[in-house]
């Protein structure tokens, strides 16, 4: 990356571990693999907050004012990591996380290097 970085960091308290980690700005960056992703379609009852903000496609909306939706699960997170990406937001001044479905497409290792820092200049303004 040409910053000074740390390759699994644990977090001070000791419970989580970050894939890396950049001391100077304080970021953690986070591959999130297949197994962090829900698998197939999934129709799932959502708000109608968490539908608009996912832009998923409505099935019918149910008498308490949720939606049943279709999403398409292979590139929605599970709560699992969800819930890990809000604990580890408490822990450093931000998360970026980089999923498989993007990274996958970068086949060299110099296009997977360029979508890293493109990632890291995007969510969290570190130059590289």
């Amino acid at each position: 990356l040409g910053l000074q970085h740390e390759v699994y960091r644990v977090t001070g308290d000791g419970y989580f571990c970050m894939d890396i980690y950049l001391p100077e700005y304080d970021v953690a960056v986070e591959f999130n693999y297949k197994m962090q992703y829900y698998k197939g379609n999934d129709i799932s009852i959502v708000s109608r907050r968490e539908a608009n903000t996912e832009r998923m496609h409505y099935t019918k909306r149910n008498d308490d004012g949720s939606f049943s939706v279709e999403r398409d699960a292979s590139t929605t997170k599970t709560a699992e990591t969800k819930l890990r990406g809000f604990f580890l937001a408490k822990r450093c001044a931000k998360v970026v996380t980089v999923p498989y479905f993007e990274y996958e497409k970068c086949i060299t290792p110099e296009e997977r290097m360029a979508y890293v820092k493109q990632r890291l200049s995007k969510e969290a303004g570190v130059e590289v």
